[in-house]
């Protein structure tokens, strides 16, 4: 079955190639979704999407949207790059011949500007809109707890083993607490002696977890048990503590904006596309018609 959409006739095989195109992604994420219910919503959601497509190119048509010839042979070449010949690539993209490609690529290049255009349109979020964002999210806008903190570690791989790891980097804690410097004994031992050990200020998160269990329990100034990661084994020492604290309304004013603008954004796209399916005229048709 397929449609007409303004008297633009569109067979049922350009639905099944929409399909066919959204199937991967579509059935990933809807595993759980009975088959046949499936597969009727896919051919569903398909046919929107075709339709929204063409009432989209059929809008850039009548405004006499120019199309970007430059942009349609810069997106050409770039897909050429990613397949191995035309005809490949014509497969990848579900279209029967080169010049269809690049007759889709230019209908599409001229949907996007109109989209643009729209989105162009689309007023500014408030002041008092941001504002109320920040205030009422504020744990949203909360730098994490942070240390500074350095290690000696020992890894384990091809050149060292567990035992001669573990042996060397329980020496090195012997020797802090005979009273070693702990840069002293990066230089000496460490596998990472690199500004001295140092790892800089760090978040819960950005190291593996087993280290940041030792790290973040850690009073200032002081020096870990050996402990053990996937990595090997290390002794760690925190230098300085940085609590969780709110970032100030104008740090983050601007990503708030962005936010909301993009919202506001989409939100236009939708209405604009609402309102010229509203407008439409469309029929199921037969291909036999």
């Amino acid at each position: 079955m397929g449609l007409t959409v303004n008297g633009e006739r569109i067979d049922e095989a350009s639905i099944g190639r929409e399909a066919e195109t959204m199937r991967p992604e579509y059935e990933r994420q809807f595993t759980e979704m009975d088959p046949q219910e499936r597969e009727a919503q896919l051919q569903e959601w398909a046919s929107e999407n075709v339709v929204e497509r063409a009432v989209l190119q059929q809008e850039a048509q009548r405004q006499g949207i120019p199309v970007d010839e430059a942009q349609v042979k810069k997106t050409f070449a770039q897909l050429k790059e990613e397949s191995d010949d035309i005809g490949t690539l014509c497969e990848r993209m579900a279209c029967r011949s080169e010049e269809e490609l690049l007759a889709r690529l230019r209908t599409s290049t001229q949907t996007e500007a109109l989209l643009a255009r729209v989105q162009k349109g689309a007023p500014a979020p408030s002041k008092q809109a941001i504002r109320k964002v920040y205030e009422e999210n504020k744990a949203d806008f909360q730098t994490p707890e942070r240390v500074n903190c350095a290690h000696i570690v020992k890894h384990i791989n091809g050149k060292t083993t567990e035992q001669l790891a573990l042996a060397a980097i329980t020496d090195a804690k012997q020797q802090l607490e005979q009273g070693v410097q702990f840069e002293t004994l990066v230089e000496r031992v460490s596998d990472d002696a690199e500004n001295g050990g140092s790892l800089g200020y760090i978040s819960r998160g950005q190291m593996v977890e087993e280290f940041d269990d030792i790290v973040f329990n850690l009073g200032t100034g002081e020096v870990s048990d050996v402990f053990r990661t996937r990595f090997g084994y290390h002794i760690a020492t925190i230098y300085d503590r940085q609590a969780a604290q709110l970032q100030p309304f104008e740090a983050v004013r601007e990503q708030i904006e962005q936010r909301l603008q993009e919202e506001i954004n989409s939100d236009a796209l939708y209405a604009f596309i609402d309102e010229l399916k509203a407008k439409a005229s469309i029929e199921k048709t037969s291909d036999a018609d």
